[in-house]
């Protein structure tokens, strides 16, 4: 291969490695995100703030304060 197509390699490679990355760092984001807005709901539930009304799907949460 010559240096040219050696370069064009390399920098596809180095690409595909910092894209990858950025997946990998957003998907560890947002599984924390969601892990702390359970803390903050469970949180909020056991000092009697909010309450769950109706179901899963299709209840809601109501304010108690």
């Amino acid at each position: 291969m010559t240096k040219l197509k050696l370069d064009e390699h390399y920098s596809r490679l180095l690409s595909s490695v910092k894209e990858r990355i950025r997946k990998s760092q957003y998907e560890a984001l947002k599984a924390v995100n969601k892990e702390l807005i359970g803390l903050y709901l469970d949180a909020l539930r056991n000092k009697g703030v909010i309450k769950r009304v109706g179901p899963d799907k299709g209840g809601h949460w109501e304010v108690s304060r």
